[in-house]
């Protein structure tokens, strides 16, 4: 059986964005002075939902990608879902983190990257249950 290294480069790649976002809600509890919870400030309470998000998606949506890679679906639908995963986080933590939460581009980005994300895991779920019959 190959190791899923489409994943892995992947997963390494998502694993950077995952510590940024925990680096940035450190840097807000320094700068705040709040050891837990987010102390009322909005901005530490987005970027605690925004590691958050990604903390709760992406090991579920990693795990069915990469079993669908080691179960020989296609590289190219492979890179396609774990680029489209990629973007999809980066646009939902931009989101987070956007001034005008009343803004249209709030808005969508926030839901292509919720969205999105949802669909890759569907999507995979219902393909591994095809390949697994």
């Amino acid at each position: 059986m190959q190791p899923p290294s489409i994943t892995f480069a992947y997963l390494a790649l998502l694993a950077l964005i995952h510590a940024a976002l925990a680096i940035t809600v450190v840097a807000l509890r320094f700068r705040y002075r709040v050891a837990f919870g987010d102390g009322g400030h909005e901005t530490l309470a987005r970027a605690i939902r925004a590691h958050g998000n990604l903390s709760e998606y992406l090991p579920l949506a990693i795990l069915l990608i990469g079993a669908l890679e080691v179960l020989g679906v296609a590289a190219p639908a492979i890179h396609g879902s774990l680029a489209t995963l990629v973007i999809a986080r980066l646009a939902h933590a931009a989101a987070m983190f956007g001034r005008d939460l009343t803004a249209p581009r709030y808005f969508v980005t926030r839901v292509f990257g919720a969205g999105a994300t949802w669909l890759i895991m569907t999507l995979a779920a219902v393909l591994l249950l095809l390949h697994v019959r």
